[in-house]
């Protein structure tokens, strides 16, 4: 048990402290606090053996026990904010709750395995299961984009966001023109898109590298535009509004048959800094 709770503590500091980026603690605790998105977005879905390296996965994997397969299907359907009583009905038993933060953790743990989910300001923000494989570990591992605050470390590139600290974020999502709640769930916005939102991130502090993968843009004052093609949605139409090299508002559209989808990101920065 202690192997494997040290494990989840280590795939917990690789998530939260990776990078540039870390959370902060500028939001209230996720009890009682209402996600602010109504998009379920992934960053990304790994698999991995004996802590070896992580495999990027669209599905759960076949060769794992149904009652592992149970939890995990239950888990990914539930909604991005999901209430505590929705996520607690998804553990074979009554997991353990505990707060860190803005970090709400729910956990089951055995001999055996480790089922876990984290919400972090009132949105599901992680799902893990870890559990032993002969004499090793096997783990799977989903973590999602969610609204949330950040600071970034030193020796950034001069054309970074000049501010340090970015107070909180803003998700929405709208289907012809609406607000709609249908993106709520983890199957309702393409990969891709979920793919490009989190490219973004490097938009403030690493622009170039964001660059050599969707090319650069095209700039009309504060606004940069990009016309991005996809086998599958065909063209996703990328706006930024730039606010002294940070980004301010960030929308991505596409269409398909049920007909125009958009989703807008907002940032929001301690200018005082």
């Amino acid at each position: 048990m202690k192997t494997l709770y040290k494990y989840f503590i280590g795939i917990i500091a690789v998530v939260f402290g990776g990078g540039a980026w870390w959370f902060g603690n500028s939001l209230p605790t996720s009890n009682g606090v209402e996600c602010a998105t109504n998009a379920y977005l992934v960053s990304h879905f790994y698999y991995s053996e004996n802590r070896n390296e992580r495999i990027e996965i669209d599905e759960i994997p076949k060769d794992l026990s149904p009652k592992f397969k149970e939890f995990l299907t239950k888990a990914r359907t539930l909604p991005i904010d999901a209430s505590d009583r929705q996520v607690k009905s998804v553990f074979p038993s009554s997991p353990e709750i505990s707060d860190t933060f803005s970090l709400r953790s729910f956990k089951v743990s055995d001999d055996e395995t480790l089922y876990s989910i984290s919400k972090y300001a009132g949105c599901i923000s992680h799902i893990d299961l870890v559990t032993k494989k002969g004499e090793g570990l096997v783990s799977v591992f989903q973590g999602n984009q969610i609204p949330s605050s950040a600071k970034v470390g030193n020796g950034q590139p001069v054309n970074s966001c000049q501010y340090s600290e970015r107070t909180g974020q803003l998700f929405q999502y709208f289907r012809n023109g609406k607000y709609s709640d249908e993106a709520r769930y983890a199957s309702a916005i393409p990969k891709e898109v979920s793919q490009l939102l989190n490219e973004f991130r490097k938009f403030n502090y690493r622009r170039e590298n964001l660059y050599s993968l969707i090319g650069s843009p095209v700039q009309k004052e504060s606004m940069l535009s990009w016309q991005i093609k996809d086998d599958d949605l065909n063209t996703l139409e990328v706006l930024l509004d730039v606010d002294d090299n940070c980004e301010k508002t960030l929308s991505v559209k596409w269409n398909d048959l049920q007909g125009e989808h958009k989703i807008i990101k907002e940032n929001f920065y301690d200018k005082t800094n």
